[in-house]
C-alpha cells in the first residue's frame, strides 16, 4: 500500500482523558494545531477534552505524537482515542464552548502551588500584580477548592462572581498567554481582596462576614489588601494568634519562636502534645533549622508543596536566632513538620515576617477545618485574636497533605492539597462478587459494569473513595469522626464527591464494627435509590496493591484467625499482631511473652527465618538479644501471594536502645495505648506512619 501523500486531507477525532482540565491543555492544543496549520476544534467535556482537527495526514500524525510529547508539564494523559475520518473542510481553529452532557469522568486536578512565573510578578514593583495576593496562572493556583462542577470552566467555579477587567480579558482571550483559559484569572482591578479584621469587633465583624460575599463585583483598593497583609504580621510578630484564609481552609498562625504565644494557641485549641506544623519563608530558612535531603527539597519546592517531616538540628547547630523554634512546638519530637509558602498570599506575609510561624488548622481539636467567615468567626473566636480574610469563596474543605522520606521513597501521611482527588488507576473496571449478606435479595452482581462503588473508610483519620470504571476517587483528608462537626463534614464530602461525579453508588462498602455511619449514609442518597451497605472487616481489606505499598516495611497476611503482622521501626518498639490482639514488646524484656501466642508455634515457625524466629522466640537476656540485634537479618521482598510467606522487612535495634524501648513501652502501657482488643491494621498504619518514632494514636 502506497505512502499517504503529504497534500492528502483527512479528520482526526479524538478524546483526551486524565488530568486535562485546568492544566492548559486546550490553549496548548491551540497552539500546536496552529502552528502546524491544522483546523478544526477542541473543548471540554465530562469526560475530559474533545477535539477536531483536520489537515495534512502526515501533519496530523506529527500533531498526535507532539500532542502526548509536548503536553503542558502539570497535565498527564490516561488514554488518547483517536478516530480517522474524511475531511469536513473547517476554515480555521478554535476553542469552543463546553459539552456539558455525558457521564462525568474528568478528572480535577489538586490545587497547585505558585509557579515561577506569577511569584515574579507579585515581587515586581513594575507589574500590574505587584503584591497581589490572588496572582494565578495556567499552571498554578486553586482547582479542587473552587471547582463545583464539570466541566472545568469559570462559571462553574467559586471566581464566577468575579468579572474579568479588560486587560484580565484579553490575557484570558490570547492564546500566546499562559493566561489564555485560565479560569481563576484575575487581578487587583476585578478580583478578590483582603480584609483583617480584630476578635474583638464583635458584632461589626459579623456584619463584615455578610457582607464580603457580596463585595466581590465591587472595584478595591489593592493598597487596602496589601495593608491587611503588612497588619497581620504585625500581629503575628505581637505574639497574636491570626486566623488566615487560605487555599482550602483557615490556618491558625503564630510566631514559631515566641513559647508563650504557642502556648497560649495550644490551651485555646485544647492540643496538648500534638505537634504543630511550621511554614518558612524560604528553603534557605529550613536548611537552618532541618536536615533537608535532595528528595525532601524536591517535595518542599514541588507543585503539591506538602508538609514534610524532617529531622531537625540541634538548637547549638542554629546560627540565626530568628529561626529558632519554640520547644513546645514539637515536644519531644526529633522531627518538624515544614512546608513552604503555596500561594501568593502566603508568600506575601511571610517575605514580611522574614521567620518561620506555626501555621496549624483552623479548628478546634478533632473538629474540621474552618472554610468560611461566618464560620471562623463563630468558631474561632475564641482562639484567634484577628482574622486575615478574603472574599472567594472556598467550595470544599482541603488541609495540607503530609509526606515523608522513608527508605529513599516518598510516602504520603496525610493525601490531601496538592494530591486529591486525583484517582488511583485499576488495570480493569472494578469487579464486585455477589455478596454474602443474609438478606432475601443480596446486591446486584456488579461484574466489571460501570457501576459505582462508595468506600467511607475508617473512623480515625478517615477519607472515602468513589469507583468509577476503572478509577478510584479518594477523597481529600476528612479526619477523625469523634465530632458531630466531623461527621457532618464526612456527610458533605460524599455528597460532593457523587455531585460532582454525578454517580449514585450501587454498593456501599464499610468496615466499621457497628453501623453507626450507615444512618447518616442511607440520608444523604435519595430514597429511591437503593443502597447496599455491606461491613467488610479489616483482615478483607488487604487487596495487592495495600500488599504492594507496604511490602517494605511490614508483613501482613490473610487468614482467617486474622491478621499477623511484625513491623520493626529502628529503633523502636516491635508492635506483634495476631488475630484482633496487639502485643508490643521491648527484645530483652518482653520477648519471653511471645511463647503464650496461641499458635506461636505453628503460624511464626513457618513463617520467619531462622535467625529471627531465635530472636523473637527464646530471647530472654539482655546479651543474647544485643548478638541478634547486630547481626544482618535477611530480607524477603517478595510480596505476599497466596500461598506465600509473607513480607518480612527488619531494622537492627542495639543494646543502647533498650532504655528508650522501655520507656516507650511504659508510657504505652501508663496510657493504656493500643491495649486490649485493638484493629490490628489501624495500628500497623500507625506505626507505619510514626517510622522511627513512637507508635502513639493520633500524633501525627
Amino acid at each position: 500500500m502506497a505512502a499517504p501523500a503529504a497534500t492528502d486531507r483527512a479528520r482526526v477525532k479524538a478524546c483526551v482523558r486524565g488530568a486535562v482540565q485546568g492544566v492548559g491543555f486546550r490553549p496548548f492544543v491551540y497552539r500546536l494545531a496552529t502552528e502546524l496549520a491544522l483546523t478544526g476544534w477542541v473543548n471540554n467535556s465530562s469526560q475530559g477534552v474533545f477535539l477536531q482537527v483536520e489537515g495534512p495526514r502526515l501533519k496530523l500524525e506529527k500533531f498526535l505524537l507532539r500532542l502526548e510529547a509536548e503536553k503542558p508539564p502539570r497535565s498527564f494523559i490516561q488514554s488518547l482515542e483517536a478516530t480517522w475520518l474524511d475531511a469536513l473542510g473547517y476554515a480555521g481553529f478554535e476553542i469552543r464552548a463546553s459539552d456539558r452532557g455525558g457521564e462525568k469522568t474528568a478528572l480535577v486536578l489538586p490545587d497547585i502551588a505558585t509557579c515561577p512565573d506569577c511569584l515574579r510578578e507579585i515581587f515586581d514593583p513594575a507589574n500590574r500584580r505587584y503584591r497581589y495576593p490572588f496572582t494565578n496562572c495556567t499552571n498554578c493556583g486553586p482547582r479542587f477548592s473552587l471547582i463545583e462542577a464539570l466541566p472545568y470552566d469559570r462559571a462553574h467555579t467559586s471566581m464566577k462572581a468575579f468579572m474579568m477587567c479588560p486587560l484580565c480579558q484579553a490575557e484570558y482571550d490570547d492564546p500566546c498567554d499562559r493566561r489564555f483559559h485560565a479560569q481563576p484569572n484575575a487581578c487587583p482591578v476585578c478580583g478578590p481582596h483582603l480584609e483583617l479584621w480584630q476578635a474583638d469587633d464583635g458584632g461589626r465583624g459579623r456584619e463584615r462576614a455578610t457582607d464580603l460575599a457580596a463585595e466581590a463585583m465591587q472595584p478595591r483598593s489593592h493598597e487596602r489588601s496589601h495593608e491587611a497583609v503588612v497588619a497581620a504580621a504585625a500581629a503575628i510578630r505581637a505574639g497574636q494568634i491570626v486566623a488566615v484564609k487560605g487555599l482550602g481552609g483557615f490556618h491558625l498562625m503564630v510566631a514559631a519562636h515566641d513559647e508563650q504565644a504557642v502556648r497560649r494557641l495550644r490551651e485555646r485549641k485544647h492540643r496538648e502534645e500534638k505537634p504543630f506544623a511550621l511554614m518558612f519563608p524560604s528553603l534557605e530558612s529550613v536548611k537552618a533549622v532541618c536536615e533537608v535531603s535532595p528528595l525532601e527539597e524536591r517535595l518542599l519546592r514541588s507543585p503539591e508543596a506538602p508538609i514534610v517531616l524532617l529531622r531537625r538540628l540541634a538548637k547549638s547547630q542554629i546560627s540565626n536566632s530568628r529561626f529558632q523554634i519554640a520547644a513546645i512546638v514539637a515536644p519531644n519530637n526529633p522531627c518538624l513538620g515544614v512546608m513552604l509558602p503555596y500561594t501568593p498570599l502566603h508568600h506575601l506575609l511571610m517575605a514580611e515576617l522574614g521567620f518561620p510561624v506555626v501555621a496549624t488548622s483552623g479548628n478546634l481539636s478533632e473538629e474540621p477545618i474552618c472554610t468560611d467567615e461566618h464560620e471562623a468567626l463563630a468558631r474561632l473566636g475564641g482562639i484567634a485574636d484577628a482574622f486575615l480574610v478574603l472574599n472567594r469563596p472556598i467550595v470544599r474543605q482541603v488541609d495540607d497533605s503530609i509526606v515523608r522520606v522513608m527508605m529513599g521513597r516518598e510516602l504520603v501521611l496525610r493525601r490531601a492539597r496538592g494530591y486529591a482527588p486525583l484517582p488511583i488507576g485499576l488495570k480493569s473496571q472494578i469487579s464486585i462478587l455477589k455478596s454474602q449478606i443474609k438478606s432475601r435479595a443480596g446486591p446486584p452482581h456488579l461484574g466489571c459494569s460501570n457501576e459505582s462503588v462508595l468506600a467511607v473508610g475508617a473512623h480515625l483519620k478517615n477519607t472515602v473513595a468513589l469507583a468509577l470504571g476503572p478509577q478510584v476517587f479518594v477523597s481529600q483528608h476528612i479526619g477523625d469522626l469523634e465530632t458531630e462537626q466531623s461527621f457532618a463534614a464526612f456527610r458533605r464530602v460524599i455528597a460532593d464527591f457523587e455531585k460532582l461525579y454525578e454517580a449514585q453508588p450501587a454498593l456501599i462498602l464499610d468496615n466499621s464494627r457497628d453501623s453507626y455511619k450507615w444512618p447518616a449514609l442511607r440520608s444523604v442518597h435519595s430514597p429511591e435509590v437503593q443502597v447496599w451497605l455491606q461491613e467488610i472487616r479489616r483482615r478483607q481489606l488487604l487487596p495487592d496493591s495495600t500488599v504492594e505499598s507496604v511490602g517494605n516495611w511490614a508483613s501482613l497476611e490473610r487468614e482467617e484467625m486474622g491478621t499477623l503482622g511484625s513491623i520493626i521501626d529502628e529503633p523502636q518498639p516491635t508492635t506483634l499482631f495476631h488475630g484482633t490482639n496487639t502485643y508490643r514488646w521491648d527484645l530483652a524484656e518482653r520477648a519471653q511473652a511471645l511463647h503464650t501466642l496461641p499458635s506461636a508455634e505453628r503460624v511464626w515457625r513457618d513463617k520467619v527465618p531462622a535467625a529471627q524466629r531465635d530472636f523473637l522466640f527464646f530471647t530472654t537476656s539482655r546479651e543474647r538479644a544485643a548478638y541478634y540485634a547486630n547481626k544482618a537479618v535477611d530480607v524477603d521482598r517478595r510480596r505476599g501471594r497466596k500461598g506465600t510467606r509473607p513480607v518480612v522487612l527488619s531494622f537492627k535495634v542495639t543494646p543502647d536502645d533498650l532504655p528508650r524501648l522501655r520507656a516507650d513501652n511504659d508510657y504505652l502501657e501508663r496510657e493504656d495505648i493500643h491495649g486490649g482488643k485493638t484493629d490490628p491494621i489501624a495500628n500497623a498504619w500507625d506505626s507505619l506512619a510514626l517510622f522511627g518514632q513512637v507508635a502513639i494514636d493520633g500524633r501525627i
